[in-house]
């Protein structure tokens, strides 16, 4: 999954966690850790520094409602 150019940030963690839902509906397992991947992974190229931040934020911090957060914060 790759965020559209158009796409806000909400509609973005929209898609990812109803992607999520799906997948758990069918059986896999998706972790926290999935989704912040899929979550960052699919960013454009101008978020590049707002990931290379999070590079800076201890491991204990780091879960899905502070990556959301974040994102959403980003975006405006």
């Amino acid at each position: 999954m790759k965020k559209e150019p158009n796409q806000t940030m909400q509609a973005w963690i929209a898609a990812v966690c109803h992607t999520t839902f799906q997948l758990e509906a069918a059986d896999f397992e998706v972790g926290d850790l999935d989704l912040i991947i899929a979550l960052t992974q699919g960013l454009l190229e101008s978020y590049s520094s707002f990931t290379i931040s999070l590079n800076s934020t201890p491991l204990k911090d780091l879960n899905v409602n502070f990556i959301i957060t974040c994102l959403l914060n980003e975006e405006s």
